[in-house]
């Protein structure tokens, strides 16, 4: 028993084990945490309400939280207790008002019917009977239109919570009738923040590096950025995360090596890109992810060149089109290795355009004037 206790204290997921549990502790939606706050206070309520914005910032956290201040046995408030019934089963997914659906798994009309049927009901004991669907944008064209119906005469005791990532699959119809929330990407210095703080409490080490590191690769995404954590974290040793066990884990390459590969481009250097492919293969590399890693660093540098702007813009879309054909290639190594390839092969020479064919189309120009005017 006592083997079956500790297991069960040390395995957990991190993610979950740090998501907010108060509207205070959301990082970086204050706009939409300051909104749902004010239309508790004011009792100024929608029967629907969509959440969207890029995965791990906390569309399905801030439903929850708005749910359970929805329906607190203390009174409809910002700050809700955590502690009656209802605000415990709203976190613990088995309260009797609050359905959280994910319709992903039901996106046939046959399923959406029969959930909203229960919104004819009243609700068993809470103040409103709430549907939190999440990933709404899965559902099919006819649940859709069923949710329609519902929502064009909602019951007064109804709420909808949506979530989605892509609120463009949404319909108008049902978009125009709901209170729309877009969530930020988390800011790089907050996401930073909130990292170390777990890390501290976790007890562990972090160098700065490191953290900048994760960060990026998360891309504005909270989740994605202690998951990421956590990986580390099963992955070292003595309790402290360094810059080179996150590019060892994650299979990436360090800042000094992306800047060789990109001079080596720009000189159009063969042997030197050909040797540098041979020491990725050494090593452990996720080349979808350096793929992905190409892109954000071009992209900046694209901004800031003075010269080379076009061969960044011109790599950028290599990158891309190889993304997009990843699936077609044998290996992702093969196709990591053809894009750096192509990159090199296809360096536009502006110069020598300039030069070619621009001056001799200012030439016959000329030449068409002088015959024009004998």
């Amino acid at each position: 028993m006592a083997d079956i206790y500790f297991w069960y204290r040390v395995d957990h997921i991190l993610a979950n084990k740090w998501r907010p549990n108060t509207f205070d502790e959301v990082l970086g939606q204050d706009t939409t945490v300051q909104a749902l706050k004010n239309a508790l206070d004011r009792s100024l309520l929608h029967y629907c309400y969509i959440f969207t914005g890029i995965r791990g910032v906390g569309k399905t956290t801030l439903a929850r939280l708005f749910a359970k201040s929805l329906n607190c046995e203390q009174g409809l408030q910002a700050h809700a207790c955590g502690q009656c019934s209802s605000c415990v089963g709203i976190k613990e997914g088995n309260d009797l008002d609050c359905y959280e659906i994910d319709a992903a798994s039901r996106t046939k009309v046959e399923e959406t019917l029969k959930i909203l049927d229960l919104a004819t009901y009243p609700p068993t004991r809470s103040r409103y009977k709430i549907f939190l669907i999440d990933e709404v944008h899965m559902l099919s064209n006819h649940s859709f239109n069923a949710l329609l119906k519902t929502l064009e005469q909602p019951p007064s005791h109804v709420k909808f919570l949506l979530a989605t990532t892509d609120i463009s699959r949404i319909p108008d119809t049902v978009r125009s009738r709901c209170i729309e929330f877009t969530l930020n990407p988390g800011k790089k210095d907050d996401v930073q923040s909130h990292i170390r703080r777990v890390c501290e409490a976790e007890d562990y080490q972090i160098d700065d590096q490191a953290l900048e590191t994760i960060v990026d690769q998360a891309n504005g995404s909270v989740r994605d950025a202690i998951t990421l954590l956590q990986t580390l974290m099963t992955a070292s040793n003595d309790r402290t995360i360094t810059n080179d066990l996150v590019e060892r884990v994650m299979g990436i390459v360090s800042e000094h090596v992306y800047e060789e590969l990109v001079k080596h481009l720009e000189s159009n250097h063969r042997e030197k890109i050909l040797s540098f492919l041979e020491h990725l293969s050494n090593q452990q590399t996720n080349y979808m992810r350096l793929i992905d890693q190409c892109i954000v660093k071009m992209s900046r540098l694209a901004k800031i060149s003075q010269s080379n702007g076009s061969n960044f813009q011109n790599w950028i879309q290599i990158a891309l089109l190889t993304k997009r054909d990843a699936a077609l290639y044998p290996s992702m190594k093969i196709a990591f290795e053809m894009m750096i390839m192509r990159m090199l092969e296809f360096v536009p020479k502006i110069n020598n355009l300039n030069q070619g064919p621009i001056t001799d189309q200012k030439k016959n120009y000329h030449k068409d004037k002088s015959t024009q005017s004998i």
